[in-house]
């Protein structure tokens, strides 16, 4: 009787990041089958994955796990022991436990895995060369993004047009090139939601009921529906603005960029949106995460909602309605302290607190605009600050263009660099790197300061032109609630309570307002001056106001105690009686 051959498992494993290694999968496929052929086994299964080797979700290479756990494979056959993983420590962990349920695994160009201080060593190498590969991919692909490529997924709405390749040195990147079939969706969802009336919601389920529409993008968990979440993460990329956006995101295993080193440049792709539109939805995003957390009656405007701040915590205050037929006005409380106890911060009436935010407001005054304060606003005088941004953008040039020669120098080596030349390469290049973004945060920053001119301008104008005092007394005394809030929201970006009397209950309270942008670059240059604080409009008790509050509440502690007596004997009678 013939012996039925052993089940073994074969595994194709290529990286997308390293597709010129040569082990292209059509090949390493004919050799697992041939080594297979030879050995005298047959081939059960035999799984492919395209992801990198430090991985362990990978399908294909689970699957086999799972088939070994259940007994259903003998043996694993691969073409070389790196392309089974690159993680050393899950590499052990699964040979060791394939050795406990005595399945061998097979390499067609290294043999068979024995186990000892070779596996170790195996694993230590295919997890230094990942490693290896980590340093030298990431400097390229920040490279490749600051002269305009944009690097990871294809977003939506876009293709990748790759150049024809002769097969010479390396394959040349693909540009991003707009869909015909999708960017229109893009263009749609930024001029509905820019023009008002598109929640994200409303977004969703019109992506969804539409039947031109394809699935969402990124492999959604909602089995490919449109949801508030995807159109976020449309509305806020800045790919679609001509943008290349990197290091937002600090991925990556063995390499990471440094916090802080995120930087947005021009692209070379085509822009889907124009500049005025993204602009428009983001300030209507803006808008949107200063609305209120919680539902607040009808008969309560929550002035202030999205702005205060807990001064425990820092977590935002949402307005609270103690009980629906109360007759006291709600709450500001901590949304920590409200949804899950953890914050000890009191909340304060929203009365209390709107009077307190009108009063940091109505502080603002301002005064003429000189030339001497001007300057203040750049730094410099106006021949200066275009001398100095003439000479950053010189040493930026000279900067990069030395990078770029230092990069071809080492490319255009005959040899393959040492590992002395390869050390001092990435050091030279990572001090060129840092000079680099030195200089483009010197640059944003005085481009920065010179757009806002205009706007600040603008600004210091409507101040002088009508006092904010009286714009806020107008509009409370009209009772338009609605513009109050506009005008706060575009002076004030967040507010924390720093004083409050008394303790609990209290009836008044002081508030420190964190401005916005543009109304601290003007109070930095004393364009605008903020009058001095109010003190507590409320006196303090007198020695008799406290003695009469004292003896009340020693009378209501005494009534409470007698009550209390009463129950207990009415309790102890009713048990002797039942007995």
């Amino acid at each position: 009787m013939m012996r039925e051959p052993a089940s073994y498992a074969g595994y194709v494993r290529v990286s997308r990041k390293l597709q010129a290694e040569g082990y292209s999968p059509e090949i390493q496929r004919r050799a697992i089958e041939e080594a297979a052929r030879r050995a005298g086994v047959s081939l059960a299964m035999l799984e492919e994955d395209q992801e990198s080797g430090t991985k362990v979700t990978r399908k294909g290479y689970q699957r086999i796990v799972q088939a070994v756990g259940e007994g259903r494979i003998h043996g694993i056959i691969v073409y070389m022991f790196d392309r089974w993983g690159r993680d050393g420590a899950e590499w052990l962990a699964r040979a060791n436990e394939f050795d406990r349920l005595g399945v061998e695994m097979i390499s067609v160009l290294e043999g068979k895995d024995e186990g000892g201080l070779i596996r170790f060593v195996r694993a230590g190498m295919a997890q230094e060369e990942s490693q290896k590969i980590a340093r030298r991919v990431r400097p390229a692909r920040e490279e490749g993004a600051r002269r305009g490529t944009h690097q990871g997924r294809t977003p939506f709405g876009y293709r990748r047009l790759f150049p024809e390749w002769d097969g010479k040195g390396r394959r040349p990147a693909g540009q991003l090139v707009p869909d015909p079939a999708t960017a229109w969706i893009v263009r749609e969802i930024f001029e509905r939601y820019a023009h008002g009336g598109w929640s994200f919601r409303r977004l969703a389920e019109w992506l969804n009921s539409d039947e031109r529409v394809p699935p969402a993008p990124g492999g959604s968990s909602k089995g490919g529906l449109w949801t508030s979440a995807t159109v976020g993460i449309v509305l806020r990329n800045p790919t679609y603005l001509g943008k290349v956006r990197h290091n937002h995101h600090r991925t990556g295993r063995w390499e990471r960029s440094a916090p802080g080193s995120e930087f947005i440049v021009d692209g070379k792709h085509e822009a889907l949106v124009d500049a005025e539109t993204f602009r428009r939805a983001e300030q209507r995003r803006s808008a949107a995460r200063k609305a209120p957390l919680a539902n607040v009656p009808r008969k309560y405007f929550a002035l202030a909602r999205g702005l205060l701040r807990c001064h425990e915590c820092g977590s935002l205050m949402v307005p609270h309605n103690r009980r629906p037929d109360a007759r006291e006005s709600p709450l500001y409380v901590c949304s920590r302290h409200k949804h899950n106890g953890l914050c000890p911060a009191a909340g304060y009436g929203l009365d209390v607190a709107h009077r307190a935010l009108v009063a940091e407001v109505r502080r603002l005054r301002g005064t003429p605009w000189t030339d001497q304060r001007a300057e203040r606003l750049t730094g410099e005088s106006g021949a200066a600050h275009v001398a100095h941004a003439a000479e950053i953008h010189r040493e930026l040039e000279a900067a990069r263009e030395r990078l770029r020669t230092y990069a071809r120098r080492i490319a255009d080596m005959a040899d393959d660099p040492t590992p002395e030349e390869r050390a001092a390469f990435n050091e030279v290049r990572n001090e060129m790197s840092a000079r680099i973004r030195s200089l483009e945060t010197q640059q944003a920053a005085l481009e920065e300061r010179t757009a806002a001119l205009p706007n600040l301008r603008t600004l210091h104008a409507r101040f002088i032109t009508t006092p904010v005092a009286a714009v806020v007394d107008k509009l409370l005394a009209n009772g338009d609630e609605e513009s109050l809030r506009a005008l706060i929201c575009e002076l004030v970006e967040s507010a924390r309570l720093v004083e409050r009397w008394p303790d609990r209950r209290s009836k008044w309270v002081r508030l420190e307002v964190t401005w916005n942008p543009d109304v601290r670059l003007l109070l930095e240059a004393e364009l605008l001056v903020p009058d001095p604080p109010a003190a507590c409009p409320i006196a303090e008790p007198t020695k008799r106001q406290l003695q009469c509050r004292a003896s009340s509440q020693r009378y209501y502690w005494k009534k409470k105690q007698l009550r209390e007596a009463q129950k207990r004997t009415a309790e102890a009678t009713a048990a002797l009686i039942a007995v």
